[in-house]
């Protein structure tokens, strides 16, 4: 399939509404409020791994290309970016211990997942072209449900850890590629979308709730259990229907908005963070911004920011620095 210039912007208004959901996560009420907004948001990582699985096609040959065209362009900004984030706390002990397993800002665990992702390709490709390839949706459910064992046997695993390894996000990156490269056909109408959303929100929240009863607030709020995962999975569908719709989107302003925030939405993901941290050294201190307005501040700064930067610095510079 190749993709029209309609779905590329939708698949950009796709990312804005992840890096949205992503800054949500990181500025989010806590206790029962802050159950109930998770348990709406917690698509976010999952949404982006299904689109870069889903702009995936399989990898049989060119390999290296592959390689050098999608592992540059992450490795390069995060490196450059775990520099500086080191060089602000000072922990140069373990830089490359923090490196190598992403904590040298405790959200960069994603890229290490997406460069793990990325190498795999040519065999997950492999996998998808086999007759075995229904075994691979196995996968996350597999280590979700031990996971599970280990939590219940009073023990824990510190984020970012949980969350480091491929194969919990693993479901979602094959879905999009077994999407892309026609092993499964999705065909479901407004109204089914509709159920199937409200229901696995509902059924999240449940779970969560169940969690934070029993004294265990992080699990109620992960991204990763069962039905954070079966959520995830309905939005990534409903994402992917709505792509290639025929039916063309009606550009307006706040449209236009959403595809600049998602063609900035990598960018977003690397700075946001110390971005919070300024703000709560300087404007914090004054005004008590709260959410979601403190959202809404947050993304209008990156993204005036970041075109400040493209203007001035150029589009080169900020390429490297992973902005845009």
């Amino acid at each position: 399939m190749n993709l029209t210039n309609e779905m590329s912007n939708k698949i950009q208004i796709c990312r804005a509404i992840a890096i949205i959901a992503v800054v949500i996560i990181h500025n989010c009420p806590q206790e029962y409020e802050g159950i109930v907004i998770r348990c709406f948001v917690n698509f976010a990582v999952a949404l982006f791994i299904f689109l870069s699985g889903y702009l995936t096609k399989l990898v049989n040959n060119g390999i290296k290309i592959f390689y050098k065209k999608r592992l540059l362009r992450v490795f390069i900004p995060y490196g450059i970016w775990s520099v500086l984030y080191t060089m602000v706390s000072g922990k140069w002990d373990n830089f490359v211990f923090n490196f190598i397993t992403g904590q040298c800002c405790d959200i960069y665990y994603f890229i290490i997942v997406y460069i793990q992702l990325t190498i795999l390709a040519p065999w997950i490709s492999r996998l998808i072209q086999s007759k075995y390839w229904k075994l691979g949706f196995l996968i996350t459910p597999i280590f979700i449900a031990i996971e599970y064992v280990y939590t219940i046997n009073d023990n824990s695993i510190v984020f970012p850890f949980n969350a480091l390894f491929f194969v919990v996000w693993f479901i979602f990156f094959y879905l999009g590629m077994c999407i892309r490269n026609g092993n499964i056909s999705i065909s479901l109408n407004f109204k089914r979308l509709c159920c199937l959303f409200i229901a696995g929100y509902v059924i999240q929240l449940i779970e969560s709730i169940i969690w934070y009863v029993y004294g265990n607030y992080n699990m109620a709020t992960t991204q990763l259990k069962f039905s954070a995962i079966l959520y995830s999975v309905i939005v990534s569908m409903i994402a992917y229907l709505w792509i290639i719709k025929e039916k063309n989107i009606s550009y307006n302003k706040i449209i236009n908005v959403f595809i600049v925030i998602g063609n900035y939405s990598f960018g977003i993901y690397l700075t946001h963070i110390v971005l919070m941290g300024v703000l709560n050294k300087t404007v914090y201190k004054f005004i008590d911004i709260i959410f979601p307005f403190n959202i809404v501040l947050i993304i209008l700064i990156e993204v005036i920011g970041i075109s400040f930067m493209a203007k001035f610095c150029g589009k080169k510079v900020c390429k490297y620095l992973g902005l845009m």
